[in-house]
């Protein structure tokens, strides 16, 4: 029993990690383009859990007036949350120029998980106008998320707020207004050296003044 045991540990171990992921399979009729704001053309995508946003086309064959008719749809963005299981989407049958032109308009699908539930997911189209050929996918998905479209994702986390750096200038101000003054009283008269003083005016004066002068201390 105990060696059943830990062969059941062991099996949960080494297949639990390869679980925490999200397997995404497309179906042969779609072009993946990017996801996740990486270009891919993979149909079969590991991606870490949480938000997936896939660009991707849809090709499809129709009939028309006797005709073999190939239509590509408009690039698309799918967007859903996913978590430790594997997604299969579906695509919706294009058997007419009215099916093709409605899947332009406003696109549909499905997506199922592993248990064959229902995914909800929102979907929209990368308009792009003027010539097609050589498009930046990736550069404008990110134009995409930042207008916030109908399919967008969050680019990046929320910054933290950055302290403000003020200029020099109003720096240098900034410490003079806060910076507390070394005495905030003038020096008062006993703090000055009235002997240099009396030196300095003794030494300008003449004879007659300097003889009054000794005259006066004496007194």
């Amino acid at each position: 029993m105990n060696l059943i045991k830990l062969l059941a540990l062991t099996t949960v171990l080494f297949v639990n990690p390869a679980l925490a992921k999200i397997e995404l399979i497309l179906p042969n009729s779609t072009e993946s383009l990017a996801i996740n704001g990486k270009a891919t053309d993979e149909r079969e995508l590991s991606i870490e859990n949480g938000t997936v946003q896939l660009l991707f086309k849809y090709n499809a064959n129709y009939r028309s007036q006797g005709q073999q008719v190939r239509f590509t749809s408009q690039a698309t963005i799918l967007t859903f949350e996913g978590k430790d299981s594997r997604y299969q989407i579906e695509m919706p049958p294009i058997n007419s120029q009215r099916d093709a032109d409605k899947f332009n308009k406003q696109p549909w699908l499905t997506i199922k998980n592993a248990s064959g539930d229902l995914v909800d997911y929102k979907i929209d189209i990368l308009v792009k106008e003027g010539l097609q050929i050589g498009r930046d996918y990736t550069g404008e998905l990110e134009t995409y998320n930042t207008n916030n479209g109908i399919a967008a994702i969050a680019l990046f986390p929320p910054l933290k707020q950055q302290p403000k750096i003020m200029p020099f200038d109003n720096q240098q101000a900034h410490i003079e207004k806060t910076e507390k003054p070394l005495s905030a009283e003038p020096p008062q008269p006993d703090q000055i050296n009235i002997g240099q003083m009396l030196d300095f005016w003794y030494s300008q004066a003449d004879e007659a003044t300097r003889k009054a002068f000794k005259e006066r201390i004496n007194q």
